[in-house]
């Protein structure tokens, strides 16, 4: 579940943090897929440390809705496969 990989999150910012995303050569392109997100206003990869920190507007994005889609990450970084990502934020 993604909930262990979530370092902080409150309404507007969540922090995720994974080893698999260290030095992962598909980080920017989870940034991209997560910044076309409605809703979403930053996403700060860190590829050095596996860390992704999204900042989003929760009247647009609900929390419950965001770890939905965080599940999709979760099978992204579990797996490793480039094309779990283009579905990452999809509904």
């Amino acid at each position: 579940m993604i909930e262990e990989y979530i370092t902080s999150f409150v309404d507007g910012r969540v922090r995720l943090r994974h080893p698999a995303l260290v030095n992962n050569k598909h980080i920017e392109k989870l940034r991209e897929a997560a910044l076309a997100v409605p809703g979403m206003r930053k996403v700060t990869v860190n590829s050095q440390t596996g860390s992704v920190l999204l900042e989003y507007d929760p009247a647009v994005l609900r929390r419950e809705e965001l770890l939905a889609r965080g599940e999709k990450l979760g099978a992204y970084i579990e797996g490793g496969a480039l094309g779990v990502l283009n579905s990452l934020f999809c509904k």
